[in-house]
């Protein structure tokens, strides 16, 4: 009887040791299937992928997709932002920006903080209603990279105006109407120029255009692509060369022949359109001829010089159409379109397509068109060929031209410094002058009539008033203006049933382990065994992911699905063997860690190979680069034009919509907490 006892504790003891290697898999599990809410009738199924440019507002953008997927409607992430941060900093001082030590801001009162936290002090709020994405026009810059600069630019003139009210009282009270003052007096100074301006173009005698950079910038590609086929070509005449011309060589032969006939004509392709646009100054004749050697050091510069029929068409079709177009003065006239469709064709499309300058080229039935394309290749959306062509609206539409022109001066600190001084006698301090010079320039970078002229003048006008009202009025100024209107159109209620639940972990797991089950894992020697820790750690995660499972599998499933929000260390992002919970590494965000905290959704699930995955959204655009192992002793080397990087993909990811597939027990060893909504 001694030896049966024995040998079973001896296999309970071997059991336990077994489960350290156990495997979690998802066999017969409710997630076997695949799914994911972002197609479908899921409730993402039409959501547009978030960027929040490098700003720390990952916990409000995922906030705003689980509103969304509830609510029906896209909601303002930068308003949940800026409210959690308004809430936040009433507690912990005046000022807004934190910096670096050269001055340089280095977060905002809005950067870092928690979803269900966030959703609760909006809740609590009175009114309690939520900004559409819409109506926030930051959130809907054709270049995403914008929020940041006038989020942190705004910030920074706070700061810096609260410093000037706490010297100079009396002159801060007459701040906002003088800055209003001095804003449409440029703007008077500047009328001249700009009608001169607008004349200039429709007469056929202006200089430059954006639409010219932008074909000279596509004629410098095209270069760079002929030159490419041209060396290819030549390594493939030589290695067809070497190949024998004999019956066993054929096959090799006819593949190099295909490939050597596939560069000349794509060379010959490049040729022709770079011919159409322009001339490239380093090889203006481009015959083929290799270019002389570029000794070490050496930068070379391939410019397009546009040839002068084209510049001839800018000046006397292209650029009076576009004053046409957008005639009316705010940039904002429904249906004004620089492309437009082939039955009613912007001015960008007659003038690629119907003046006659571009030769039709075999084989590139897209060009010349293809000159708007994006880098992925597919044509550009008209808030991105607005973006890429802004300075010629504002050039020849008098009203805007006067808005841009104004931004020019005051975005300049010393012609603002001058102004302010003729209009109060008084000489203002460098760094006020400074912060109301950058925050121009940050709203300069925005597209024609994406802030309207009103927010831009209130954002300065409203300093003095409280933080929230100061940004919210600036950012969103058709969501927060007064309003009769019932319901507003711009507005979106919260549900007085909807809560936010939420779960820590590793927290909730230790708490809610069955210890007799963990105590028949460790076997008789309890925690003297010496695979205590590994068996203990297994068991977490298997609970962890059990947990998950359970949630996830219920909130997707729910309607039309309801996403869960994930706090994260992101390490896991560029290395899946990452344990922030269970392993031997360093805190989250410690002195010395390359990454901290990070929030996404889980938009969907599947199985493979016998394991669980899930598909987390992210908000950091679109693209892949983020999802890669670097070489050896070496940092990732992201192209964004290109959407990929130099180093091994770790996870499937979907560049276009945002998303990257991730193993559970990735998840699990990584995730800090996990939150949802429900009502």
């Amino acid at each position: 009887m001694r030896r049966s006892k024995k040998y079973l504790m001896i296999f309970v003891l071997l059991l336990g040791q077994h489960q350290v290697q156990a495997a979690i898999t998802c066999t017969g599990s409710s997630v076997t299937a695949d799914y994911s809410i972002r197609s479908g009738s899921g409730s993402l199924h039409s959501m547009r992928v978030q960027d929040q440019d490098g700003l720390g507002t990952c916990y409000a953008n995922a906030l705003s997709l689980a509103l969304e997927a509830n609510l029906g409607t896209p909601v303002s992430a930068q308003q949940l932002a800026v409210l959690y941060g308004v809430n936040r900093n009433s507690t912990s001082g005046n000022a807004v920006t934190e910096r670096y030590a050269d001055g340089m801001v280095k977060k905002n009162f809005a950067e870092g903080g928690f979803t269900c936290d966030t959703f609760n002090i909006v809740k609590a709020r009175t009114p309690n209603y939520l900004c559409s994405r819409a109506n926030v026009p930051i959130e809907n810059l054709a270049r995403p990279s914008g929020q940041r600069e006038i989020m942190n630019a705004m910030a920074q003139f706070y700061d810096r105006f609260n410093q000037f009210k706490s010297s100079s009282p009396d002159e801060a009270r007459a701040f906002s109407s003088t800055i209003r003052n001095i804003y449409s007096t440029q703007q008077t100074v500047v009328t001249q120029r700009c009608l001169a301006m607008a004349a200039e173009a429709g007469s056929g005698s202006a200089v430059g255009s954006a639409l010219q950079e932008q074909l000279g910038s596509y004629c410098v590609d095209q270069y760079d692509k002929y030159k490419s086929y041209l060396e290819a070509a030549e390594q493939l005449r030589t290695r067809l060369a070497a190949i024998p011309n004999n019956s066993a060589h054929a096959a090799e032969r006819t593949e190099v022949a295909a490939y050597l006939a596939h560069a000349e004509e794509n060379g010959r392709i490049a040729k022709q359109k770079i011919q159409s646009i322009g001339s490239v100054l380093d090889d203006a004749d481009l015959d083929g001829r290799p270019d002389s050697p570029i000794a070490p050091g050496e930068i070379v510069f391939n410019t397009c010089a546009i040839r002068p029929p084209v510049l001839s068409q800018i000046n006397s079709q292209y650029l009076p159409a576009v004053a046409r177009t957008f005639a009316n003065g705010d940039g904002q006239r429904p249906g004004a379109t620089m492309m437009g469709s082939s039955t009613s064709p912007g001015p960008l499309r007659s003038f690629l397509s119907t003046t006659g300058l571009f030769p039709s080229i075999t084989n590139a039935p897209t060009f010349p068109n293809e000159i708007f394309n994006n880098p992925s290749g597919s044509p550009m959306s008209e808030a991105e060929i607005q973006a890429q062509l802004r300075q010629d609206i504002y050039r020849v539409v008098p009203s805007l031209c006067r808005r841009n022109q104004a931004w020019t001066d005051m975005k300049d600190s010393t012609t603002f410094r001058q102004a302010y001084y003729r209009a109060r006698r008084m000489c203002l301090g460098s760094e006020l002058g400074d912060a109301v010079s950058e925050l121009f320039s940050g709203l300069g970078v925005l597209t024609a009539g994406s802030l309207p002229t009103d927010a831009i003048i209130q954002s300065l006008t409203q300093v003095d008033r409280p933080l929230s009202e100061y940004f919210l009025g600036a950012i969103s100024p058709d969501c927060l203006a007064d309003s009769s209107v019932t319901p507003h159109p711009g507005r979106i209620q919260i549900p007085s049933t909807m809560s936010c639940n939420k779960m820590d972990f590793p927290a909730y797991i230790n708490d809610h382990l069955d210890r007799a089950e963990l105590l028949r894992r460790l076997g008789r020697r309890g925690t003297r065994n010496p695979n205590a820790l590994a068996i203990t750690r297994q068991y977490q995660r298997e609970e962890g992911a059990r947990h998950l499972r359970n949630m996830v599998d219920g909130q997707l499933h729910q309607g039309n699905g309801n996403p869960v929000m994930l706090d994260f260390c992101t390490a896991f992002l560029r290395d899946s063997s990452a344990d922030s919970n269970f392993g031997d590494q360093a805190a989250c965000g410690t002195a010395g860690q390359t990454h901290a905290f990070h929030a996404l959704n889980v938009v969907g699930h599947r199985c493979r190979n016998g394991k669980t995955e899930y598909q987390l959204q992210n908000s950091w655009g679109q693209g892949c680069g983020s999802y890669v192992r670097p070489p050896a002793g070496t940092a990732a080397t992201v192209d964004p034009d290109l959407n990929r990087a130099t180093g091994t993909p770790i996870y499937e990811c979907d560049a276009a919509n945002g998303n990257v597939w991730v193993p559970e027990d990735v998840v699990v060893r990584n995730m800090r907490g996990a939150q949802y909504l429900s009502r």
